[in-house]
């Protein structure tokens, strides 16, 4: 038994490997690409799962499947596995949960290669098998769109699918365990197809915007706690955030900023007004409610997007930026995704003509100028970045979207840099790589590990936070750092399938001066 920082730690079990001396620390930028390898297919959908460490997609038009991926995969990425869905599966969207391993996509079936018989399929998925769970397909055909969402804990799934005919919104209220719905129903006078639809991190709130009106639905009695009427409503123009507490929606020249009241409906507490040749595109809202972020479409040149946002408590307007391109080609915002505190946020762009204007684009809600921007032969078609706003993916195509063509990736980015950085997909038996970077030449490092994180991390001081849980907390011996303060070391996973879905949480220790790594990493095995 060795201690350290007045805890315990025991020894370890696992088999270890030391890797070679001259690793080098998790930089920040492109972590892996997932190319189509010359299939055809076009990035359209993206989710961030298990606190930023799975990446789940669906693919469309003909290569229709489901697919997985490991955020700790190198370039390029291999998915950790495919499913077939049914040929021409189309409009397909994805979301994964935060804190479960809870992925569900929604896609229509184009029948008799008519859009106005659509049919809408709902599957739910585990990282430890190809296979969905369950699949549901709404009753009848349609013209109109569907949604899907999953809380943070993956305990609810909500779908929805457009009844063109009758105006009205049929709604699925699922558990993760079976495709029976626990709730099934409709919403009248649902007038133009779903608008706006976002989910609240506890699932019990949902937002849905049709084209006359916006209302806030009770997942838990199925009745409207809120019902507002929208002078504009414009497809995606709309978010809640994650508690509920706040919702934005936009058009021409305005940007609208409600707030839950004392009576628990909602109040409009602020108009963000851009005159010109502007509409609001995209919105995203921090989890917290703190922050929104959002876009506007320059449509007097189509080629610059404004992005903006606003401190909700202040009504301040934190930071703009103006991504200005060239050409014929349209330069819009595709889609937009904040973290949980509001600190971070991601835009994708169509791109322009000209190539000048990069298509991914990371921010802080403190500061106009990008963190970081990278450049695409192609167009952003979504994005999606994890909770705690360390991870971004990308779904792209391969030219610009206004072009006739195909070929497309899936895309994974870091922030920024980091501390401890994992690599290598974590099947049983594997060895997952991870680098440290410390402080200094020779420094005596060590890789901590444990079967749980702490609900409440404690603060060691200068020592820093420890974020792992001290029961049953073991630590690796690692190399001494590197002449650039990197350590690197071989960790290798418990074999056997009886490991799938199994969750381990690594830290890093430097002794002399004795420092904990600033970010933790967690790992749950894959097939």
């Amino acid at each position: 038994m060795t201690k350290s920082m007045g805890y315990w730690i025991a020894g370890f079990s696992l088999c270890v490997f030391a890797a070679t001396a001259d690793a080098q620390v998790n930089s920040g930028g492109a972590l892996w690409v997932r190319g189509d390898n010359g299939a055809g297919w076009s990035g359209r959908c993206v989710s961030i799962g298990a606190q930023g460490t799975q990446v789940f997609t669906e693919i469309e038009f003909g290569q229709d499947h489901a697919e997985l991926l490991s955020g700790f995969d190198t370039n390029p990425a291999t998915p950790v596995w495919t499913n077939a869905t049914p040929i021409e599966g189309a409009y397909s969207l994805v979301d994964s949960a935060e804190m479960a391993d809870v992925h569900v996509s929604i896609h229509q079936l184009v029948l008799n290669s008519n859009q106005s018989t659509k049919q809408t399929v709902v599957s739910k998925y585990r990282s430890a098998s190809s296979t969905p769970d369950w699949t549901y397909t709404f009753p009848g055909t349609t013209a109109g769109n569907a949604k899907v969402a999953v809380s943070d804990d993956g305990s609810r799934i909500v779908a929805v699918s457009y009844q063109t005919l009758t105006s009205k919104l049929d709604v699925r209220v699922f558990g993760p365990s079976s495709g029976t719905p626990q709730w099934s129903g409709t919403i009248d006078n649902f007038a133009m197809g779903v608008r706006g639809f976002s989910l609240s991190s506890d699932g019990s709130k949902l937002y849905l915007a049709s084209g006359t009106s916006f209302i806030v639905w009770d997942t838990n009695t199925h009745t409207n706690i809120a019902l507002y009427v929208l002078m504009t409503s414009l497809d995606s123009a709309h978010a809640m955030s994650g508690d509920g507490r706040v919702i934005a929606n936009g058009g021409f020249n305005y940007m609208d900023i409600w707030e839950r009241n004392a009576s628990g409906g909602y109040t409009k507490t602020y108009t963000r007004n851009l005159p010109g040749s502007y509409v609001c595109a995209r919105i995203a809202i921090a989890g917290d409610g703190s922050k929104v972020a959002y876009t506007f479409n320059g449509y007097d040149t189509n080629n610059h997007v404004r992005v903006e946002c606003i401190d909700v408590a202040t009504k301040t307007i934190t930071m703009t930026d103006e991504a200005v391109g060239t050409g014929t080609l349209q330069n819009v915002a595709a889609d937009m995704a904040m973290s949980r505190d509001g600190s971070r946020f991601v835009v994708g762009l169509w791109g322009d003509g000209g190539d000048v204007c990069p298509e991914v684009r990371l921010y802080r809600s403190n500061q106009s100028a990008p963190v970081a921007l990278h450049n695409l032969t192609g167009s952003v078609f979504d994005v999606d970045i994890s909770g705690d706003g360390e991870r971004v993916a990308v779904a792209a195509k391969a030219v610009h979207a206004n072009l006739y063509a195909g070929g497309g990736s899936i895309r994974f980015y870091a922030f920024e840099p980091q501390d401890i950085r994992a690599a290598g997909i974590p099947s049983p038996g594997s060895s997952i790589n991870f680098v440290m970077q410390g402080q200094g030449d020779s420094v005596p490092s060590t890789l901590l590990w444990s079967t749980s994180a702490l609900a409440t991390p404690i603060n060691f001081g200068a020592i820093g936070t420890l974020y792992l849980n001290r029961t049953g907390m073991q630590a690796v011996p690692a190399p001494a750092t590197n002449t650039s303060g990197a350590s690197s070391v071989n960790f290798t996973l418990p074999n056997g399938t009886s490991q799938i879905g199994t969750t381990l949480y690594f830290q890093g220790l430097f002794n002399y001066p004795r420092q904990l790594t600033k970010n933790w990493v967690r790992v749950t095995v894959l097939p």
